[in-house]
């Protein structure tokens, strides 16, 4: 690996701020980086820190996406590009880069994330999550699913990678600001950017760290309240998912519309059942339905839960 401007950035001045950093992968084409990411578990340590493995989490979501995460055994990332707030991502890009407008939404359409809550021992999913019942779960209409982590064969380096993470996924806890350049990281990052490098490159390195903020308040809502564990998945330096990768490390084709075809979705498997695998490393461990759910979504998930062997929380 030659140690260009956009490597030492990570190693120099990254670190200073998340000290478990590492470059995880990269692609160099005549000497140059043009594309790449970190570890995993970059942030551990810090505020942004959601440790994976040993914890237990909850999926609000509306009764249809349960059932169709439920038959196809998936979570369902969506495209960045997808989400309501259109403010993700480009609240922290556009302060630390100089991008059009283009350029930006190209960016998020190699991202695509899931939204979850920590479930603590003895918390009580229908009493005490009234904010997520009523936003995501359709005004509790909806359903809460279960997940936890488990092992994932990784051979990255351990103390520095979170064992239950599959290589490309990031689990990060989103940051809140309506101002970011309160945000001291972000602030210190961008003067280093505008002395030491100029290379676009570098963001999609800081992929996991921009998709990590959010914006406090839009009213009448107030997003802080949401607490959110974000799962992200990047395709941008994935050999599976980016085809120019398998073609040609040339940097002139590596970028374009063939490089970043938009896909609403990304698909997660799980298991369920406690049941190991060593394709996946979430699991499902049981569905809460919400109070005022549909009857008929009631039997529909009812029969799924029962022939999965799902446990099913009914308020």
């Amino acid at each position: 690996m030659k140690k260009d401007e956009i490597i030492k950035f990570i190693e120099e001045v990254f670190q200073q701020k998340f000290p478990c950093a590492y470059v995880d992968g990269y692609l160099q084409s005549n000497g140059n980086t043009i594309s790449g990411n970190l570890n995993n578990g970059f942030s551990y340590g810090t505020r942004f820190y959601a440790q994976a493995s040993k914890r237990k989490y909850l999926h609000f979501t509306k009764t249809e996406s349960a059932i169709k995460i439920l038959e196809s055994s998936s979570l369902w990332l969506s495209n960045l590009n997808t989400f309501n707030d259109k403010l993700e991502f480009i609240l922290a890009a556009e302060k630390l880069f100089n991008l059009s407008k283009d350029e930006t939404l190209e960016y998020k359409n190699k991202l695509f994330a899931a939204s979850f809550t920590e479930l603590n021992i003895n918390q009580n999913v229908f009493a005490e999550f009234p904010y997520h019942w009523q936003k995501y779960a359709e005004v509790e209409k909806g359903v809460a699913l279960e997940f936890e982590f488990k092992q994932y064969k990784n051979d990255g380096y351990e103390c520095f990678e979170d064992p239950a993470l599959k290589p490309f996924y990031y689990l990060v806890r989103v940051q809140y600001y309506d101002d970011i350049t309160q945000d001291t990281i972000i602030s210190s990052l961008k003067l280093k950017i505008n002395s030491l490098i100029t290379e676009k490159n570098l963001i999609e390195f800081l992929f996991p760290l921009i998709s990590a903020y959010k914006r406090e308040k839009e009213e009448p809502e107030n997003f802080i309240e949401e607490k959110e564990i974000r799962l992200l998945y990047s395709d941008g330096n994935n050999p599976i998912d980016c085809k120019p990768y398998r073609i040609s490390h040339n940097a002139e084709t590596f970028y374009g519309l063939t490089y970043n075809e938009f896909k609403p979705f990304h698909q997660l498997p799980f298991t369920y059942g406690n049941l190991n695998s060593s394709k996946t490393s979430l699991n499902l461990n049981g569905i809460y339905l919400g109070r005022h759910i549909d009857k008929e979504h009631k039997l529909h998930i009812t029969d799924i839960s029962n022939r999965l062997g799902i446990k099913l929380h009914v308020n």
